[in-house]
């Protein structure tokens, strides 16, 4: 290496998650006297940008279908809970919802390690299965490219109904007269149930008020 000479070589690495520091040293010998040495060293932080989104219905972690049960009309509340789980601090951090075109929850700039953020949206419940899906987005410093994470949710809109038909020798007599029939004849009352509703009924009982039956 003559005087006033410069040489460079490089090195390949594939880069690790945050603080990186290294040192490199240079020994050279001249033509009398002792070797001569010098050093540098170098940094990078590795970044690892994440954010971790938990949506709950009614404080139930619904991620599979059916979910929590609420009837049609009764009040859905859902929970967003945003928590940055990389290393860098995140901006920008907003969460949409597939199911509710109106509605946005802004959490601006959360940092690494900070507590998690939360907000809450309700509407009523309709009948039949429900699911949504809630996206947060946020954007890692440096100009890297945003990151995003998705969470789904559930319930079942419960609209339970039922019918009863009663038959007299197999007439649907809801009016007078009904069947005309000679006394001393036999009388079939034939009662039938129908489940009307969406959801299934247990402990399902017809009574006659003429104390007949009770089923």
């Amino acid at each position: 290496l003559k005087v006033g000479q410069s040489m460079s070589c490089q090195a390949n690495g594939l880069a690790t998650a945050g603080q990186y520091s290294d040192s490199a040293a240079v020994t050279a010998r001249p033509p009398v006297g002792d070797e001569v040495t010098a050093s540098d060293s170098s940094h990078y932080f590795g970044a690892d940008p994440a954010i971790s989104i938990k949506k709950y219905t009614n404080d139930q972690d619904a991620y599979a279908a059916p979910g929590p049960l609420i009837e049609v009309g009764e009040w859905v509340t859902w929970t967003i809970v945003v928590t940055n789980t990389g290393n860098v601090p995140l901006e920008e951090v907003n969460v949409s919802d597939d199911a509710f075109d109106d509605f946005h929850c802004d959490f601006g700039a959360i940092a690494v390690s900070a507590p998690a953020e939360s907000c809450e949206y309700s509407a009523p419940a309709v009948a039949g299965q429900h699911a949504n899906v809630a996206t947060v987005m946020a954007t890692p410093p440096g100009g890297l490219d945003e990151i995003s994470n998705q969470d789904s949710s559930h319930y079942f809109g419960t609209e339970p109904s039922i019918r009863l038909e009663k038959y007299t020798n197999g007439f649907d007599a809801d009016g007078k007269p009904g069947p005309t029939i000679i006394i001393g004849r036999a009388v079939l009352w034939t009662y039938r149930v129908h489940n009307t509703g969406n959801i299934t009924l247990t402990q399902v009982t017809v009574v006659d008020d003429d104390g007949r039956l009770e089923l």
